[in-house]
Formats: C-alpha cells, sequence, structure tokens
C-alpha cells in the first residue's frame, strides 16, 4: 500500500492523515487509544477503490486535541466536518471504528448532508455507569515510572476482562492474547495520547447507546463483525429495530473479513462510482509558523519540524541516535524566527514513514535528496551525538552542500559504541521494555554517557527528573526502538572532527569539571550555552550569524 501522510491547518488546530487508495472519498476514524496507523489494514482493502483519508482523532497521534470540549462528541463531529472541509473533500464516505465511530454517527445528526454514507464499525450499545467505573488508570508522568505500567495493565486487561478494570470470574474474556508487539504499539499510543484519552472515550461511550442509534440522518451502514468483543451488543441494536436509514452489514471473522465484506457491501450498493480525488501534493512548506509536517525522498517521507520562511540561509538540525526533532523543541521555534529553520527526524527515527538505514551515507544520501527538492542551496547543519555522523557524511557529499557544522555536545561525539542491549526495547508480555526505556531516558539525564554509571561522568543539570520530559523522551527512543543502537554504533566508528566548525557545550559540569571550562573541548575550540536549553537560541542565533559571516 504507497501511504502519504500530511498535516492541515483547522481552525489553527494541526490535523494528521494517512492517504492510500485511489477512487472517490473516504475519511475514516479510528479507535482509541490509538491512532490512524491503526487503520492501515482498512485502508489496504478500502484503498482498491477508495481514496482513503484516515485523521488522526484530536488529540491522538500527531494531531493536535480540541482547544475546547475535548469531551464533547458534537464539537468532535463539527471539528470533522471542519476537517474534510479543509482538505477539500466533497461529500465523501465516513467510516469510523469505535470511538471513531461515535463521531461518525455524531457527524450523521449534526451534519446528516455532508456524507454520502456513514459505516460504523462496532458502534453498539454500553452500559455506560459500570462501563466507565475505575476505567482509566492515571497516566500522568510519574519519575519512577509507575505510570507506564498502569498503561500496560489497561492494554493487557482489555483482551482478559470487559471491562478491563474489573478482573472478576464473570467477566473474563476467552481469547488468544495479541503478540507483545501488537500490545506495544497500543501502549506507545496511549503513552501519546496521555489526558487527551480519557475525555473523547467517555463522550464516544455515552454516545454509543440504543438510545441514540436511531438518530443517524445519513444513510448508515453498521458492521457485525464475527470477532469484535462487543459483537453480542451490535446485534442487540439490530434486534431492537433499527430505521430504514441504517442497514446492517455481516462480516465474517478475522482482520480480512472485516473489511472485504463491508467493501463488498459498498460496491454492490454503487458506492464506488463517482469523482476520484486529485493527486495529492507531497512536500508541505513550513510556511507561517514553527510545524510539524514532511519533506519528500525517493525513500519515503521524512517527518521533521520547521519553519521556511525568512531570509539567510537554512539551517538543518539533526539529532542523535534515539530522538527525535523533538530534541530541538526548546529553542526551535525561537531560532526559526531569525532564518529558516527544519528539525528532521532521521530515518527510522520519530515520525519518518523512511526505514533504517544501514549505514550512515545511507541517511546522509537520504537527507541529500530531500533538501535537493527544497531547492535550499548550501545549508548550515546543527548536530548532535550520532547526527553529527550523518551532518559530516552530508558535508562530504558535494562541495557546496554544508556551509557550516556546529556541534551541539548535548550528547557526546560516539567515541566507543554502547555495551550490547543498551539501546534494547524488544516488547515482552509483561511491559519490562517501557520501564527500561524510561529507565535509559532518567539515566541519559544524570550521566554522559548514560550507561558509563560513574563519579567523573555524573551531571549536574537543571531539572533533571523532569517526568513531562524524560516521558517524551522514552517515546523517542520506543519509537525508534532497534535503529537507535544501529545508528549509535555505525556512528562510533567515524571520526568526525575534522568536520565541525564550531562546539556549542552546555554549562553543565561533568564531575567536578564543567563541561565548556575554557576554550577547549576535545583539543578544538568550544563555544558554552547556559545550562537550561531555552536559553539556548539567542547564543545559537548570533553563533550561526557569526559562522554565516
Amino acid at each position: 500500500m504507497d501511504e502519504i501522510c500530511g498535516y492541515v491547518s483547522v481552525s489553527g488546530r494541526r490535523v494528521h492523515y494517512r492517504r492510500a487508495g485511489q477512487g472517490p472519498a473516504m475519511v475514516m476514524m479510528h479507535a482509541s487509544p490509538l491512532s490512524s496507523a491503526s487503520l492501515r489494514p482498512a485502508m489496504a482493502v478500502s484503498g482498491q477503490h477508495f481514496t482513503c483519508f484516515a485523521l488522526d482523532n484530536p488529540g491522538f497521534g500527531l494531531s493536535d486535541p480540541l482547544p475546547t470540549r475535548q469531551g464533547d462528541i458534537m464539537a468532535q463531529a463539527d471539528a470533522l466536518k471542519d476537517a474534510i472541509m479543509v482538505l477539500g473533500l466533497s461529500n465523501p464516505i465516513v467510516y469510523g471504528a469505535s470511538t471513531g465511530a461515535a463521531i461518525a454517527h455524531a457527524f450523521s445528526v449534526r451534519h446528516p448532508d455532508a456524507a454520502r454514507l456513514i459505516v460504523l464499525d462496532s458502534f453498539s450499545h454500553h452500559d455506560t455507569q459500570d462501563m466507565m467505573e475505575g476505567y482509566f488508570p492515571d497516566v500522568r508522568p510519574q519519575r519512577d515510572g509507575r505510570h507506564l505500567l498502569a498503561i500496560w495493565e489497561k492494554i493487557c486487561g482489555l483482551y482478559l476482562f470487559s471491562p478491563w478494570q474489573k478482573a472478576e470470574a464473570g467477566r473474563r474474556q476467552v481469547r488468544t492474547m495479541p503478540t507483545p508487539q501488537f500490545l506495544h504499539a497500543m501502549a506507545l499510543e496511549l503513552m501519546i495520547a496521555g489526558d487527551n484519552y480519557s475525555p473523547l472515550y467517555k463522550a464516544a461511550i455515552a454516545w454509543e447507546d440504543k438510545d441514540n442509534i436511531n438518530k443517524a440522518k445519513a444513510p448508515t451502514f453498521l458492521n457485525l463483525w464475527a470477532s469484535a468483543s462487543g459483537i453480542d451488543r451490535v446485534q442487540m441494536l439490530v434486534d431492537l429495530g433499527l430505521n430504514d436509514t441504517i442497514t446492517p452489514v455481516t462480516s465474517p471473522a478475522g482482520v480480512p473479513g472485516r473489511y472485504t465484506a463491508m467493501l463488498a457491501a459498498l460496491m454492490e450498493a454503487g458506492y464506488g462510482q463517482g469523482d476520484a480525488v486529485p493527486a495529492p501534493i507531497l512536500t508541505q512548506r513550513f510556511f507561517g509558523d514553527y510545524k510539524a509536517g514532511y519533506i519528500a525522498s525517493l525513500s519515503g517521507q521524512l517527518h521533521a519540524h520547521g519553519r521556511l520562511d525568512g531570509d539567510g540561509r537554512p539551517l538543518i538540525m539533526l539529532h542523535d541516535a534515539g530522538c527525535s526533532s523533538h530534541s530541538f523543541a526548546p529553542f526551535g521555534a525561537v531560532l526559526a524566527q531569525s532564518r529558516p529553520v527544519l528539525a528532521i527526524d532521521l530515518p527510522g527515527h520519530g515520525d519518518s514513514l523512511v526505514p533504517p538505514q544501514e549505514t550512515i551515507a545511507g541517511h546522509a544520501a537520504c537527507l541529500k535528496e530531500a533538501l535537493s527538492g527544497l531547492d535550499f542551496g548550501a545549508v548550515d547543519v546543527l548536530a548532535t551525538g550520532a547526527g553529527l555522523a550523518v551532518a559530516a557524511a552530508l558535508k562530504d557529499s558535494g562541495p557546496g552542500q554544508v556551509h557550516s557544522l556546529m556541534h551541539l555536545a548535548s550528547r557526546p561525539i560516539p567515541a566507543s559504541a554502547p555495551p550490547e542491549g543498551v539501546f534494547t526495547f524488544t516488547p515482552d508480555m509483561v511491559g519490562s521494555h517501557l520501564i527500561k526505556a524510561y529507565g535509559q531516558a532518567k539515566y541519559e539525564a544524570l550521566f554522559w554517557p548514560a550507561w558509563d554509571r560513574r563519579a567523573q561522568t555524573a551531571l549536574s543539570r537543571p531539572q533533571p527528573f523532569e517526568p513531562g520530559v524524560l516521558h517524551r523522551r522514552a517515546i523517542d527512543l520506543l519509537k525508534a526502538g532497534e535503529s537507535s543502537a544501529a545508528l549509535y554504533r555505525e556512528a562510533a566508528a567515524i571520526d568526525v572532527a575534522g568536520h565541525i566548525d564550531i562546539h556549542l557545550v552546555p554549562q553543565w559540569r561533568l564531575g567536578d569539571v564543567p563541561l565548556a571550562q575554557g576554550d577547549d573541548f576535545r583539543g578544538q575550540t568550544c563555544q558554552p550555552l547556559p545550562a537550561d536549553a531555552h536559553l539556548w537560541a539567542d547564543a545559537l542565533s548570533a553563533m550561526a550569524a557569526e559562522a554565516r559571516s
């Protein structure tokens, strides 16, 4: 399946989507606490005859939450209407699974003429009071990482009891447990959604009610999927009587059957006819403000944060192994006020769709190709950790590619590969890999490098145990997975010292010695930065201006 991702701005809120297939438009909304990534199997089937746009629900995946009324189902329906309008889609089919089905159904009630058809998948009836009692664990980041085990317990519990939190014999589900990798993907989505999860899910469950089903005003298909855990509650809606607007569609057990039966029903009813959606524009130009988007390469789309307005030589920022463009969040937007700035998720990291590259040269080639499509010419590069090796390879790739290379020494130049297993976060059945990633994030704030925990390597940094920062770092590590170790080991074998024009070193302390002591850093001139990363922007702007002159 050829998948293209993008963002649109809807009333000042960023909405992330995935696009696949060709034909008339179908807008797809996912279950909670997932993202549009969970709809890839549905897109693979429906994309045979439709252009599918799978949206990240507000506050999930990479979409911003609603600024107000996140827990109002009609506000969610209005947000869907606005997103469809901004995407330029006229009268699409709207498909929703679980929470997405509740939004799609409310959309039908609120905007009955805005869709050709509503497809409800896993829309049922709930005993709301019984289900919601204790349903939501505390997912606020905690210093000791206990919130991650609470997340794992909930995700696993969804397949053990109904509802998950009531671990009683009479509520036991007899089901085959998903693989640890599948559970891990769900847990990671909940880590990302955080506090945005419960308001929307509560609203969706309250709306999925036998007294609401026949309020649907647009033509509607109701999917009765044999494998659904709540199939008896869906059947109950049918048995109570559906109005003439709603057509039940029975799908066999198994994931392919869930979507192929629905596609067959759509085609038989003539919904495959209609104008095809025009071809997409692949590259988003990052104009207006510092924001997320994608740049295209032949290997796929690279995710980035940036702003390309303004004059001057563009500044490209490259993160360390196991990190993402979020690493530059404390100062990226400030730098972008005075020059074009682009912080890029390396292949296999963050939210880039390019798979991990086997070599540093492969990373550099992918970046060079993507940057050439932006017509930048020579660029300045600010790189940290293993990203420095990628930047050095980019500098070697051709004359005039990199004007100046600045080393941000917030992580060490790789002097040696980490011990085996340091960046290994293979999912297991008890969720210990989540705690390992969180621990890695924590010790990175305390030692340099994190795996060498001696007095001589101890760091003194501002707020080393800020749980929200550690949580965000753990997310980056888990997204990168095995790509972290591969990139770090490859970078450790490359001597980059001769490529660096400026060393920028935070005024932290390493043991008893300030990192930015004097003018010497590993034999080369360095420039000190404040200990607080939020204060780096002014210093970086001045140094970059000096490097350009």
